[in-house]
């Protein structure tokens, strides 16, 4: 059994499960995998996956769900359940979830009756802030901020400096030591936001392309800031406030990035930057990939 499986298992023992879980990392959405382990202990106790399929209190679902079913499930919630005492919501790929099925499901999120739980995956970074401030994130195979920042000190940096910049890699062990070790690293980072807010705020659209598309590790790690910058801004927006920015030093472009932009369009825009990590290879100019992002960011409806 997966480890964190059996973690949750002790949970429910002692009353401590929380009503929903957001898992994000390399396998999580394989069928079989760590989400059904949880929903089985969750419904029966015990890992006993081959009884999820005609188990009336689970109901599985991904990011391509209708807002109508998400209405309906949420009807559902208020009946008692079939033939177990808990009832399981699994979604996968819930950064897909369009706007009004993520309004939906937020309804369901902030006051489940007792006995539901959501088991939800999916891109960390493009999930609506406004969901993980609902959910408890398991991250499987990778660490924490706690956990890079440590690893930075054992390598030399200071204990502000480690916490940092943990924090500016969007916990991510290798951005980190790259940025501690690299200031062509740094420059990268602070080119691609001072970029992508540029965009935002309506300012010129081609001036980095060349810079952020030297090659293709580059611009991979390019749009990963990127990606973190959309995190912030979604931040900013919904007022989670207990939740940290990736890019404090950023702060106040996300702000007025947050003041001026919507849900939906800072939704459409993360997609944007994460389809154009899609598109890198060796036949494509990357820094032509770059400049069709910035157009498609800057005037959607000519993308």
């Amino acid at each position: 059994m997966h480890e964190l499986a059996e973690k949750l298992k002790l949970s429910l023992r002692s009353s401590r499960a929380m009503h929903g879980y957001l898992f994000t990392g390399a396998g999580c959405d394989i069928e079989g995998g760590i989400m059904e382990q949880c929903a089985s202990i969750l419904l029966f106790g015990s890992v006993e996956l081959t009884r999820l399929s005609t188990a009336a209190d689970y109901i599985a679902l991904d990011g391509s769900v209708k807002v109508d079913r998400i209405r309906e499930i949420k009807s559902e919630l208020t009946k008692r359940t079939f033939s177990t005492d808990n009832r399981v919501i699994l979604i996968r790929s819930v950064h897909l979830l369009n706007d009004r099925a993520v309004n939906a499901m937020l309804k369901m999120l902030e006051e489940p009756p007792e006995g539901t739980y959501f088991l939800l995956s999916g891109e960390e970074l493009q999930v609506l802030p406004t969901i993980r401030s609902r959910v408890m994130t398991v991250r499987l195979g990778e660490r924490s901020a706690d956990e890079v920042a440590k690893e930075l000190i054992r390598l030399g940096a200071g204990k502000a400096e480690a916490e940092t910049l943990a924090q500016k890699s969007a916990c991510s062990l290798d951005t980190a030591v790259r940025l501690y070790s690299s200031s062509a690293f740094s420059k990268l980072r602070s080119t691609a936001l001072e970029a992508f807010y540029t965009v935002l705020a309506g300012g010129k659209l081609f001036d980095s392309s060349d810079a952020l598309g030297a090659d293709a590790e580059s611009a991979r790690a390019a749009l990963y800031f990127m990606l973190s910058a959309c995190h912030d801004i979604m931040l900013k927006k919904s007022g989670c406030y207990s939740l940290k920015l990736f890019n404090p030093d950023f702060g106040s472009q996300a702000s007025a990035a947050a003041a001026r932009l919507g849900f939906s369009e800072l939704e459409r825009i993360a997609g944007a930057v994460s389809s154009a990590a899609q598109r890198i290879s060796p036949v494509i100019r990357l820094s032509r990939i770059f400049d069709l992002l910035m157009i498609e960011i800057a005037y959607p409806a000519a993308s």
